[in-house]
């Protein structure tokens, strides 16, 4: 549960209640409690749920064409901008990939063929001021014949679009280390055009905290519990929060999806650091997802009638949550407890086999990732069948075995188009 010293006290507007586009359910008063968490036992994991999941993890990544084109892209303004004859050459630029790009949770978006790839340039201490720092940038890209006509200013950065394929945005930056800080070495500033002035960031900072936190919370697991056979690799070579994240994304997309909500949508570095900070270190897809969704629904429930404060672990000085207005906040409150419920509910026990729980996984996930996850989930059930390694459990279907010696009754190969072999 979250501590008092995490919550400040912010109440909606009285009599406010979540705007229309995201409605569908009941809305929640800041003078009522909020719904109880829903019942049942809780999840003991099912390892072929768990392959689902990862597996619609896995089809909402990048294709590897698309993979190789922004990799072909980020490649190019690297050797752009550090070029003999640049200006910036002498600053050493360097460009790494910050956000979802960099944590491996990245999502194909819903409705749109481009995505987005996030970058930081890196410039050793120029000595200019933030505004001269990012026209810098955008004037070295400015230089190029075919980047001059993809640029567009933001705030923050300088993008690139790539058109009907993705846009690369550049974040200019330069050190500025914290040595009071934990990973305070890789602290920088960054421009901000909306305050012609710099803001502290830690982008790489924030990378190795969300590593850190999967890994250490998997070995402290590990350390309390007997030690399993190492995991097999899932779909994409993710980590297990880095999925769980990836899956609580895609929900978001699909929930705020609608033009006239999607001012709402809970930004991803609010979701990805508190499912970071309550991820437990659990190795099984399905029940990480449940214990990571129901941690971020009782530190809701713990702060109300005020707001959860999520800060940015590399920056004390900055909370994520800040952004949030009284009517984010709602839609926030609804989009945690929507989910937790919806999570509970593909993830409780039963005993009526993996293809029934097909219209809760597109509630939570879209129809598209889930039919391809379950195609391949057949595939995969057709191979194992050709060598015995199905057993047919009763209740629970047909499930993938190690070997074809593990307890049940093995069915036999199947061609599933008549005939067996």
């Amino acid at each position: 549960m979250q501590s008092n010293k995490n919550v400040q006290t912010v109440l909606p507007p009285v009599g406010y209640s979540a705007p229309a586009e995201v409605t569908g359910r009941p809305r929640y008063s800041p003078y009522e409690p909020l719904p109880s968490p829903p019942g049942g036992p809780l999840p003991g994991g099912s390892g072929d749920l768990d392959r689902l999941l990862e597996q619609i993890a896995a089809t909402l990544q990048l294709t590897p064409t698309q993979f190789e084109r922004a990799e072909t892209a980020y490649g190019a303004v690297t050797e752009w901008l550090a070029a003999d004859g640049s200006a910036l050459a002498v600053y050493r630029p360097g460009l790494y990939p910050q956000g979802s790009a960099a944590l491996r949770t990245n999502n194909r978006p819903i409705g749109r063929n481009d995505h987005d790839v996030d970058v930081v340039c890196q410039l050793l201490v120029t000595g200019w001021d933030a505004m001269r720092v990012y026209e810098a940038i955008h004037r070295r890209l400015a230089e190029h014949g075919t980047y001059r006509t993809m640029l567009e200013r933001k705030d923050r950065c300088v993008r690139l679009n790539y058109e009907r394929e993705f846009h690369l945005d550049i974040i200019p930056a330069e050190s500025a280390p914290r040595p009071d800080l934990r990973w305070g070495n890789l602290a920088v500033r960054i421009p901000d055009r909306a305050l012609a002035g710099w803001t502290a960031s830690n982008p790489a900072g924030y990378v190795r905290w969300f590593h850190e936190q999967a890994e250490t919370a998997r070995l402290a697991k590990a350390a309390r519990e007997a030690v399993p056979l190492p995991r097999p690799v899932t779909p994409g070579d993710a980590n297990v929060l880095a999925l769980v994240v990836q899956l609580i994304k895609r929900y978001r997309d699909l929930r705020f999806a609608e033009p006239a909500g999607a001012h709402l949508a809970p930004r991803s570095v609010v979701l990805t650091t508190l499912a970071a900070m309550r991820y437990d270190g659990e190795q099984r897809t399905s029940v990480a997802l449940h214990q990571v969704v129901t941690g971020m629904a009782a530190a809701v429930r713990a702060a109300w009638p005020g707001r959860v404060v999520v800060p940015n672990p590399t920056n004390p000085d900055e909370k994520f949550c800040d952004k949030f207005t009284s009517a984010s906040y709602a839609a926030f409150v609804d989009f945690v407890l929507r989910l937790e419920a919806d999570v509970t509910a593909v993830v409780a026990p039963s005993a009526s086999g993996l293809l029934t729980l097909k219209p809760q996984l597109d509630t939570l996930f879209g129809d598209e990732p889930v039919r391809k996850a379950f195609i391949e989930y057949a595939d995969r059930v057709a191979r194992a069948a050709g060598e015995g390694r199905v057993r047919d459990s009763a209740g629970a279907g047909l499930t993938v075995v190690g070997a074809a010696t593990d307890p049940g009754r093995v069915v036999p190969g199947h061609r599933f188009f008549g005939g067996t072999r």
